[in-house]
């Protein structure tokens, strides 16, 4: 991925706490997109976005369950307001 064409896009992660979704938030980072965090292990989630922003990175972390459709509904919410919209998802 170029950086130019993720540069300020917003991405949302699903899951971005480990394994393939803390994976691929990194990737998006580090190719210049903002990130916001969603996963039930909010500690998790933050310290994913501590390695982000030491790679020099921002975004943010969502406490949500991705199964539950009134709390996608408040993330999505949350990050458009936050974020000023939402590019990949």
């Amino acid at each position: 991925m170029a950086e130019a064409q993720l540069n300020n896009r917003v991405a949302l992660v699903t899951g971005g706490a480990s394994g393939i979704g803390r994976a691929s938030a990194l990737a998006l980072a580090s190719a210049g997109a903002v990130i916001a965090l969603a996963d039930i292990d909010e500690s998790g989630a933050h310290a994913a976005l501590e390695e982000i922003v030491a790679l020099g990175g921002r975004g943010i972390v969502i406490r949500a369950d991705a199964t539950e459709e009134a709390e996608v509904a408040a993330m999505i919410e949350r990050i458009v307001a936050e974020l000023g919209g939402l590019d990949i998802g």
